[in-house]
């Protein structure tokens, strides 16, 4: 029994039993008379308690079975987000082999390797090869969703120059903007910047994805990279600009959360999950750097800058 009822009726118990002594001990009718009335109510009021403290005690004893099973679910969940984060991991490692070894054929085939190509096949293996890379794109973004939600993101940290990341992005994404019919700029510096602490593979992730959603939502005009290093802060800017749909304040507020894709870009026709500004948030932050957007509305382009330390 619980010892909370077992206390309450060994107390009602000896209540009633000292209220009894007094009522068989009365002298006269009218001691008879309040004592029976106080033993009446004693009673009343001892059966009541003890309803009242069995009742709370099987609310607790239902409320902690719950929490259990709720815990026990929990575990459960828990057991399958794991295996669900897994399986997306294992099965983004096997999709991006072969897509690699695609883009790899075809750039060879283009460049000519296994002959002469026609036009009309040298344009079809272009939009092959731009389709691939939005699937390697996504593969990349999926792989590192689950890496960091089952908190196994792990980084290689290195004095790196940024200016060679960005041109070598920049030198992905020319075929994908001559498709578009869009002007793609690259604002480099005339001297080298200070290097800052990357991982070389997730940082690039990150300007690929901002890279790739300006031009996504950009459907006519001009996107360009800018990089500089604010060298009173210590730190190196990177910047992307594109003259696109732009974004409204609202907008601007949610634009890094997980599955957040724009009212304004809704209107644009384009692929993705809304997953590439979350990951270049979270990556970002773990350089210990900033990231965050600025438009001045619908229709009015955005610019999404990078804000990371230099290595000392």
């Amino acid at each position: 029994l619980n010892t909370r009822v077992v206390t309450t009726e060994i107390f009602i118990t000896l209540i009633n039993i000292i209220i009894l002594i007094r009522f068989i001990g009365s002298t006269s009718p009218e001691e008879f008379i309040f004592n029976g009335l106080v033993l009446l109510g004693v009673i009343m009021f001892s059966f009541l308690l003890i309803r009242s403290v069995l009742h709370e005690v099987r609310q607790r004893e239902e409320i902690s079975k719950l929490a259990e099973d709720l815990r026990v679910a929990n575990a459960e969940l828990k057991k399958l987000d794991q295996m669900k984060s897994e399986f997306v991991s294992l099965a983004s490692h096997q999709l991006r082999t072969p897509l690699t070894v695609i883009k790899g054929y075809i750039s060879m085939i283009q460049e000519g390797s296994f002959g002469k190509v026609a036009d009309p096949l040298s344009d079809a293996l272009r939009k092959i090869y731009i389709s691939n890379e939005t699937l390697i794109n996504l593969v990349g973004d999926f792989l590192n969703l689950s890496r960091i939600e089952s908190g196994k993101m792990k980084y290689t940290f290195e004095p790196t120059q940024m200016e060679g990341i960005i041109q070598s992005v920049f030198e992905e994404f020319m075929e994908v903007v001559k498709e578009k019919k869009l002007e793609l700029r690259y604002e480099n510096p005339e001297t080298p910047l200070a290097k800052a602490m990357l991982d070389k593979d997730k940082f690039k992730q990150v300007i690929m994805n901002l890279v790739d959603n300006a031009v996504k939502y950009t459907p006519e005009g001009s996107v360009t990279l800018k990089i500089e290093e604010e060298k009173e802060k210590g730190n190196v800017l990177f910047s992307v600009s594109d003259t696109g749909v732009g974004m409204s304040k609202g907008e601007l507020d949610g634009i890094f959360k997980r599955f957040s894709r724009g009212e304004s870009g809704s209107k644009v026709n384009t692929s993705g999950l809304g997953l590439g500004l979350y990951l270049a948030k979270r990556i970002v932050t773990d350089h210990g750097g900033e990231i965050w957007a600025t438009s001045d509305g619908p229709g009015k382009g955005s610019t999404f800058w990078v804000r990371v330390p230099v290595h000392i």
